[in-house]
């Protein structure tokens, strides 16, 4: 592939439209400058890699069914109620929060269109590669063909524009693929195939697998995705992004297990700062005495990520925009405020997530303040997320066989803090959990900036 074929973008092309929005000059100029760079910077992709990946891609698809595992992560999420009755929430001094519309389900926050709520640009290319099968000859075909086409050439340093632009993660960077690919393949296999090629380009470790002529798009991670199907191959895990595809389809399965030369970082889903909020798309909302803008598009691109273990959560970054606001209400509180902060999570109306979503959903400070309800889980992460970012406390989660505590560090010990038990104040436990030591203890260890 000839690296020179980053320089073709011309005048009238930056110029396209960006979903109906003619671009600016600066965005044009911003984008002929990433593209002169790319052009430097894409040797390591070279013909020769390619003719090695070739030869090493079809030796190495095969049948990989036996394999495949449903995992439950290392530390899995509570999937039940806390169990605390009205009684005992009564004798601490307050009462559960009851709702009369406690089965109605909440609605999925709206996207604004684009890559959730960013605007794409939109090229005119017409000369694009067919993809004819499933087959390892094929898709080889394919690729071959697209590194080929001055066309899809374009897509490339399109690719990593945007991708530079939104500071797009490992795993929003895949997500932006699909949605870069849809705009020029209707096919979903090809969409898929095009998303891999396009995610090896910026050096991500992402693999394709075949099942009943259906293509799995797959990603190396280190992290464990909750009850999300894998192929285990030698020391990793390869985790089906389309996991809907697999799940309905049966048969053997084929898989890619070589990776590419230079296509080796694995795919993180790191929650908060996946990438920047377009803010285009903001909803007003109001939880206990906090009233903030949450970016609708941001919220719904969180929603669909797959489930993490209680690490991932507890020790998520907050978004940069979100931060400066909750600076405004929480900048100036001390560590001593804690006993305040703690009531006031406690007094956010509870529902489970089987209740309000039909499934189980841990979620994120954003999450929590954008949907009406939360339980113990998104509690234990919206105070881990308050204290440490803004209080500067040292706190940790408490894991019992269905129920998900707090702990802060008071005078070099650690007191349990309930942010589900309400009324209860620091080093009170929920009686049903009282004679039980926590399975799991998980401090917050992540140094999180709240300004980018």
């Amino acid at each position: 592939m000839n690296a020179a074929c980053f320089l073709r973008p011309a005048a009238a092309m930056l110029l396209m439209t960006l979903t109906g929005v003619s671009l600016a000059d600066s965005f044009a100029d911003e984008f002929a400058r990433f593209s002169a760079q790319s052009a430097r910077s894409f040797e390591h992709f070279s013909e020769t890699g390619e003719r090695e990946f070739a030869r090493d891609f079809i030796q190495d698809w095969q049948q990989f069914n036996e394999a495949l595992e449903n995992p439950l992560p290392r530390q899995p999420k509570p999937s039940l109620q806390p169990g605390v009755s009205h009684q005992q929430a009564t004798h601490a001094g307050a009462q559960l929060n009851h709702n009369d519309n406690s089965n109605r389900r909440s609605s999925p926050p709206s996207v604004s269109g684009g890559f959730y709520g960013h605007r794409l640009i939109t090229l005119p290319l017409q000369r694009l590669p067919t993809l004819t099968g499933t087959t390892a000859e094929a898709l080889q075909q394919f690729r071959q063909q697209a590194l080929a086409s001055d066309d899809f050439n374009e897509l490339i340093p399109l690719f990593g524009f945007m991708r530079q632009r939104i500071q797009a993660d490992s795993y929003a960077a895949l997500k932006l693929a699909e949605e870069l690919c849809q705009g020029y393949f209707l096919d979903a296999n090809s969409r898929l195939a095009c998303s891999w090629i396009l995610a090896q380009t910026q050096q991500l470790d992402v693999r394709l697998g075949e099942r009943q002529g259906r293509l799995l798009l797959l990603a190396n991670s280190k992290q464990e995705w909750y009850e999300q199907p894998f192929f285990k191959v030698r020391n990793d895990k390869l985790y089906v992004v389309n996991a809907d595809t697999y799940r309905r389809t049966q048969g053997a399965t084929h898989l890619q297990t070589q990776p590419h030369l230079d296509a080796t970082q694995p795919t993180h889903a790191s929650l908060s700062r996946s990438f920047l909020p377009a803010l285009e798309n903001l909803q007003r909302i109001s939880k206990g005495s906090l009233e903030v803008e949450l970016d609708e598009d941001f919220t719904a691109y969180l929603i669909q990520q797959p489930l993490l273990t209680v690490d991932d959560y507890l020790n998520d970054p907050l978004p940069p925009y979100l931060g400066k606001q909750l600076a405004k209400h929480y900048g100036d509180a001390q560590p001593d405020e804690f006993p305040a902060l703690l009531a006031e999570i406690q007094g956010w109306p509870y529902q489970i997530d089987q209740q309000q979503f039909g499934m189980e959903k841990p979620m994120t400070l954003s999450e929590s303040l954008y949907f009406p309800f939360n339980d113990c889980e998104d509690r234990v992460y919206a105070l881990a997320a308050l204290s440490h970012h803004f209080l500067h406390t040292e706190i940790a989660a408490l894991r019992f066989p269905t129920h998900l505590s707090a702990a802060v560090k008071k005078a070099g010990k650690w007191v349990e803090a309930d942010p589900t038990y309400m009324g209860a104040t620091l080093g009170m436990r929920q009686p049903a959990y009282r004679d039980m030591e926590a399975e799991w203890f998980y401090p917050v260890t992540a140094v999180a900036e709240v300004a980018p």
